[in-house]
């Protein structure tokens, strides 16, 4: 999922030639910082265990639920639609043990 899902929920964003160009770039970068601030998995590790718990949950709802990958990221990642095998991981990793 690191492929899918750190491109905006990290702080390990490579960004496209087409950010840097106004106004897209604004578009993009509010974005992603908004994408950080819901969700951030450079700072993982600094969740609270029930803050991590409460955001797997969200992660897979939103997934679940065809609220991200974001369609205007899809437009030009195509190939970042999350996978129905994909959305199985993404639940036991929520929910399972």
């Amino acid at each position: 999922m690191q492929l899918k899902c750190y491109e905006c929920h990290s702080n390990e964003t490579k960004w496209p030639w087409y950010s840097y160009i106004s106004p897209i770039s604004w578009y993009i970068a509010d974005h992603v910082i908004e994408g950080r601030e819901e969700l951030n998995f450079s700072k993982w590790g600094e969740y609270s265990k029930k803050s991590r718990t409460r955001k797997m949950e969200e992660i897979y709802d939103e997934v679940a639920d065809g609220y991200m990958p974001l369609e205007s990221y899809l437009i030009t990642h195509p190939g970042h639609v999350v996978t129905e095998e994909e959305l199985d991981i993404i639940e036991e990793w929520a929910f399972g043990d």
